[in-house]
């Protein structure tokens, strides 16, 4: 796990210009607040992807 993370911050670090697109589950699992602090520190742009399902009635 600890490899995934260094290859991870190795790209990130090559980046020109790095965005995140986080989906849902970041909303659902309550990381929201410590993905934007990470973005806001490291300058990484960051993106939200909201699905919203039509429910029929």
């Amino acid at each position: 796990e600890s490899a995934v993370v260094e290859q991870l911050v190795d790209e990130l670090a090559k980046a020109k210009r790095p965005i995140i697109l986080a989906g849902n589950g970041c909303i659902r699992t309550r990381a929201s607040r410590s993905l934007r602090d990470l973005c806001e520190k490291t300058g990484i742009g960051l993106i939200y992807k909201v699905v919203f399902q039509l429910i029929k009635i």
